[in-house]
């Protein structure tokens, strides 16, 4: 993802905003007014209460989607309707490699930008969060968004739909008398992104065709507190096990990864 965004930078396709942007409201009414004006992503290095800078955008035009998978952008319809075909189509090798212990950096939820998007929302929330989790009885990898209300340090609040891949999952865990191994990541491989919000069918690996998109394997690495697996280019990843409360929303209580 930096070496992207380097390049977007290079090129002149980043909007880089230095003075300080408040999370509540003011990051995202600029990301919506800078897209409409100028389509490209933006980079706010200054973002109130805390350390870290916030990337936006990044997906917000068919020609950059294309770009990440090497296509053109007029042909991007008739890959991304091939893209369940992926999985079978890996180059001897195989899809993932075991990548040697990263420089990991400790931090809670309530470090990272914490934005607040609508003046309707309950609270602050990440929206373009991908989550990774894999069935308790087959071990297919699963990769979907989830829009995660932030509760505290200990907890994640999102909403899974009926049938869904990941509730599923999750129902299946429950049956075995055990909690669903979950971990959100932000900032992933660009080719994940793709096929976390593809429609793949549900004994297709995402990470697998994610893999095929980008060509070559993708270097993974294992949680700290949980049985995971997850790609080692992430740069923020937050890891624990979910359950369901009694408005049946899923309540992920998070150990960093």
């Amino acid at each position: 993802m930096r070496d992207y965004m380097q390049r977007l930078r290079d090129r002149g396709d980043l909007l880089v905003v230095d003075r300080e942007i408040d999370p509540a409201h003011e990051l995202a009414a600029v990301t919506a007014a800078a897209q409409k004006r100028w389509g490209k992503a933006i980079l706010f290095t200054h973002v109130k209460g805390t350390r870290f800078p916030v990337l936006t955008n990044i997906y917000g035009s068919r020609d950059r989607l294309a770009e990440l998978i090497g296509i053109q952008a007029s042909d991007f319809c008739r890959q991304w309707s091939n893209l369940s075909n992926l999985g079978s189509r890996m180059k001897e090798g195989g899809f993932f490699t075991r990548d040697a212990e990263p420089e990991l950096v400790d931090c809670k939820l309530s470090d990272l930008p914490l934005i607040t998007y609508s003046d309707r929302d309950g609270g602050t929330y990440f929206t373009s969060a991908m989550f990774i989790a894999r069935d308790p009885e087959t071990g297919v990898g699963n990769l979907s968004f989830h829009r995660s209300m932030y509760i505290s340090d200990e907890e994640l609040r999102c909403r899974l739909a009926p049938r869904h891949h990941l509730t599923i999952y999750h129902e299946k865990a429950e049956k075995m008398g055990k909690p669903l191994e979950a971990a959100m990541l932000i900032g992933p491989p660009p080719t994940s992104f793709l096929t976390a919000a593809a429609p793949l069918p549900y004994d297709v690996d995402e990470l697998e065709v994610a893999a095929s998109l980008a060509g070559k394997p993708i270097a993974m690495r294992k949680c700290r507190h949980i049985d995971l697996e997850v790609p080692a280019d992430t740069e923020i990843v937050r890891a624990g096990s979910g359950k369901t409360d009694r408005t049946d929303k899923w309540n992920l209580a998070l150990n960093l990864a």
